[in-house]
C-alpha cells in the first residue's frame, strides 16, 4: 500500500433492514453509543464530516440541527467541503486508479452498494442519484474534508491495532 494511501477500514450504517434506501429513524442520540463503539475498537474519537444539509436548524423554531444534536452526544462533526459530485468522485476514481484506496472487507455496505452503482442515463459521469449512493456520498465527503478546512483523518500515534502499515491514515466515514 503507498504511503499516503486512504483506507476505508469500517463503517456503522442506520437503515431499515427491509429496505436498504431507507433510514431507521433514530435520533443522534441513539445513533452515537454505536459510532462510539466502533472508533473505540480502532482507538481513534469519533469525528468525522457530515453532509452540510445537517446543519440546518428546523425553519422557524429553535430546535438544534442533527449536527448539534451528533455533538451533544459526542461525536465531533463538522459539515463537509462538498462542491459538485462528479469532481469528488473522478477524484476518488483516480486514487483507485492510483492504487492508493483501499475498502475494507468489514465495510459490507459500501462494499454491496458502491460498486454496482449505476450511471446517470442524463449525466454519464455521475451516478444515478435514485440508487443508493449514501456509501459513495459519504466517502466523497471525508475525502474532501470539511468546510471549515479540519482534515478528517486519524492519527494513530503509533502502529493501528489489526492494520498493515497505512502510513497512519485511517478514515471513517
Amino acid at each position: 500500500m503507498p504511503k499516503g494511501s486512504v483506507v476505508v477500514y469500517d463503517e456503522h450504517a442506520e437503515f431499515d433492514p427491509r429496505n436498504i434506501a431507507r433510514g431507521t429513524g433514530r435520533s443522534p442520540s441513539q445513533i452515537a453509543p454505536a459510532l462510539h463503539a466502533m472508533c473505540a475498537r480502532s482507538g481513534v474519537r469519533a469525528r468525522g464530516v457530515i453532509d452540510a444539509a445537517a446543519e440546518a436548524k428546523t425553519a422557524g423554531r429553535h430546535e438544534d440541527s442533527i449536527s448539534d444534536l451528533f455533538r451533544a452526544a459526542g461525536v465531533r462533526v463538522s459539515p463537509a467541503r462538498k462542491g459538485p459530485r462528479v469532481p469528488r468522485f473522478e477524484a476518488l476514481k483516480q486514487m483507485m486508479i492510483a492504487r492508493e484506496f483501499y475498502v475494507a472487507s468489514r465495510c459490507a455496505g459500501w462494499l454491496r452498494t458502491v460498486p454496482s452503482l449505476p450511471r446517470d442515463p442524463r449525466n454519464p459521469e455521475d451516478v444515478d442519484t435514485k440508487a443508493v449512493d449514501h456509501w459513495l456520498d459519504a466517502t466523497s465527503y471525508g475525502l474532501a474534508g470539511s468546510a471549515s478546512g479540519l482534515v478528517t483523518v486519524g492519527d494513530f500515534g503509533g502502529a493501528p491495532p489489526r492494520l498493515p502499515d497505512t502510513g497512519d491514515r485511517v478514515m471513517y466515514v
